[in-house]
């Protein structure tokens, strides 16, 4: 707040005034204020849910002009047509005949893109205010060939991943576990709760030790 230090404060809450409060400042100036409806107060800080009708796969802060930039993906339906086409072009560097290709039926595609989200000051939902696609749909299937090593079912969401010295810093909003690979199985080896953080990224610092 930046109207001073508070000399007294209670709750209030009737029908007039849901889940508000009521506070006096050292000028003598009382304020009634009232917590916005759509944030949820039963965690470390508020927290609010904003549909964003895709899924999202990281955030961060942009704090110099109070922004959200959030990359997401959405399942878009485009013929088999088009998918073939984007296979084909995409061979070798160099272009492929394909014009007589005629395929019936259609495929779904994730396409990314960023959007930059900005939160109401009045305390509403947050507002879309650019959408920057991060590549063209022309460009947007990549064939890759991978193989699966091993798998764990892990509680909670994964937010970061980090690898440090051999090991691998897996996150889970405010629990850090330093998993150990040992060949065959990936086995916790340390842990560290950092609530009420909610990490989204980790950076490796190495430290040097100088003797003097």
């Amino acid at each position: 707040l930046c109207d001073g230090p508070i000399v007294a404060f209670t709750v209030l809450h009737n029908v007039n005034c849901n889940h508000g409060l009521i506070y006096v400042t050292s000028q003598g100036i009382l304020k009634i204020c009232q917590l916005p409806s759509v944030s949820c107060f039963d965690n470390y800080w508020p927290v609010q849910k904003i549909p964003l009708k895709c899924t999202p796969h990281q955030v961060t802060y942009f704090a110099e002009k109070n922004l959200y930039p959030v990359i997401c993906s959405v399942q878009v339906l485009k013929s088999l047509n088009q998918v073939l086409s984007s296979l084909i072009d995409q061979e070798v560097g160099h272009q492929i005949e394909h014009d007589n290709l005629s395929f019936d039926g259609s495929y779904s595609v994730e396409e990314f893109e960023v959007r930059v989200l900005e939160p109401e000051k009045s305390g509403g939902p947050s507002q879309t205010r650019a959408t920057i696609p991060m590549q063209t749909p022309e460009n947007a299937l990549t064939v890759r060939v991978v193989s699966e090593v091993y798998s764990k079912e892990l509680k909670g969401a994964i937010s970061a991943l980090a690898s440090l010295q051999g090991h691998l810093l897996i996150v889970s909003g405010p629990k850090i576990i330093l998993h150990k690979w040992t060949g065959s199985e990936l086995n916790g080896v340390a842990f560290f709760d950092a609530p009420p953080l909610y990490v989204v990224s980790l950076n490796i610092v190495r430290i040097t030790s100088v003797i003097l």
